[in-house]
């Protein structure tokens, strides 16, 4: 059974009475993960990748999220050699500006520019890449952003018409939708998903008694925008395969410290 936290005019609650699913042993976890855990792909586009992870432990999501920041590794440029510079931009910026250029490793990806080169415009210089991750620094992270937040669970307690209906679609859009219903509109929900918490309807009583929203504790939207290097997809799979290693790495150390 899924973890809930109720969601209140003080922001999200744990709800005593449905406490968090516990584990006697990592291996039980184990395999629980492995028969309950689900993977839906919300959105795809060739630099953001929204996704849903089902009956996970929180504590994995966040592992997942640490990784795509600071350990899956690109390429960027480190040393800058400039010969010629006769342009406005000082060396030190331009070479600050070329370090955080996201950079492909594929030549096919680039187009060549313009050749008309001026004395105004001209620079001649060297990059050498290498290969990092995001604790070395920044511009070795490939994703712009890598977050989730708890899945709403949204709950109609009574029927929600007429007036009270309509203004619910105007306080959360998206989330319910209008239909016709013994001639008179009736709210129902449409998209818990595009719930973002803002709690609007509490501030009507009529509304705050027929509607309860939840937040699924093992259940995590996950969202993954892509500096341009990396395909979203790619770099998802890599970070679960940093996690991985990290995990067999941890077991190998206790295992030798055990003997």
């Amino acid at each position: 059974m899924s973890s809930l936290y109720d969601v209140t005019e003080k922001g999200v609650q744990p709800n005593p009475l449905k406490p968090t699913p516990s584990t006697k042993t990592s291996k039980e976890y184990i395999n629980m993960f492995k028969k309950d855990f689900q993977y839906k792909v919300i959105s795809d586009d060739p630099n953001e990748l929204v996704c849903l992870l089902s009956n996970i432990d929180v504590s994995i999501a966040n592992a997942i999220r640490r990784i795509l920041l600071a350990d899956v590794p690109t390429m960027a440029i480190e040393t800058v050699y400039i010969d010629q510079n006769t342009s406005i931009t000082h060396d030190e910026v331009l070479s600050h500006r070329l370090g955080l250029m996201p950079v492909l490793a594929d030549p096919t990806e680039f187009e060549v520019g313009g050749d008309e080169d001026t004395d105004w415009n001209t620079l001649v210089f060297q990059a050498h890449c290498k290969k990092s991750n995001g604790t070395d620094h920044a511009k070795f992270s490939p994703v712009c952003t890598a977050s989730y937040r708890m899945l709403p669970v949204i709950k109609m307690l009574d029927n929600v018409r007429g007036e009270d209906a309509e203004e619910l679609c105007t306080l959360e859009p998206g989330v319910f939708k209008l239909i016709e219903k013994d001639g008179e509109v009736e709210a129902v929900i449409d998209d818990p998903m595009k719930c973002t918490m803002s709690r609007n309807y509490l501030m009507n009583p009529r509304l705050k008694s027929k509607i309860k929203i939840e937040r699924s504790g093992r259940d995590f939207i996950f969202c993954i925008e892509s500096v341009g290097q990396v395909e979203p997809k790619k770099l998802l799979k890599r970070a679960v395969q940093i996690l991985k290693e990290k995990g067999e790495r941890l077991v190998r150390v206790l295992e030798e410290e055990g003997n």
